[in-house]
């Protein structure tokens, strides 16, 4: 499918599986239906990973059964929706590439890896966290988010 031509005459919804989001709500699919102009963004959470694995979170850290089953049943609640989802993006952590790939496969899709959607510190009022990361880091997850956006 031909997603530019596809984005002026009908709705697009794409399922982000990013570190820190929640899914969004089914009603955004019936507003979707009523408006061919309206882009939706689906945010989905990874599934239970094992938060004992040692390994780094590029190689390790994958789901457990629960995660696995988490990411299935949340590919199905998607297949249910009015709107179809278009595209998927996932994180590059093992968890949400996993998640993505699993919740992508039972809608028939296929994943795309988003560097952007790692999880990072952006600039915050909390002195607490700004002391601990660095001005550099923290500028760069600004620019991070703006891409994204």
């Amino acid at each position: 499918m031909n997603t530019t031509a596809a984005r002026a005459s009908t709705p697009l919804a794409v399922l982000a599986i990013a570190m820190s989001f929640a899914l969004a709500g089914s009603w955004l699919a019936s507003a979707a239906a009523a408006d061919p102009g309206t882009r939706t963004i689906y945010l989905m959470r990874h599934g239970q990973y094992d938060e004992h694995d040692p390994r780094d979170d590029e190689v390790g850290r994958g789901l457990t059964s629960l995660g696995r089953d988490q990411a299935r049943l949340a590919g199905v609640r998607f297949a249910a929706l009015l709107t179809k989802v278009d595209l998927v993006y996932a994180s590059p952590l093992t968890r949400a590439r996993e998640s993505g790939a699993i919740a992508a496969r039972v809608i028939g899709r296929e994943p795309v890896i988003d560097p952007d959607l790692r999880e990072c510190t952006p600039p915050t009022i909390r002195t607490d966290i700004m002391a601990r990361n660095t001005p550099g880091a923290l500028d760069s997850c600004r620019r991070q988010f703006d891409r994204d956006f």
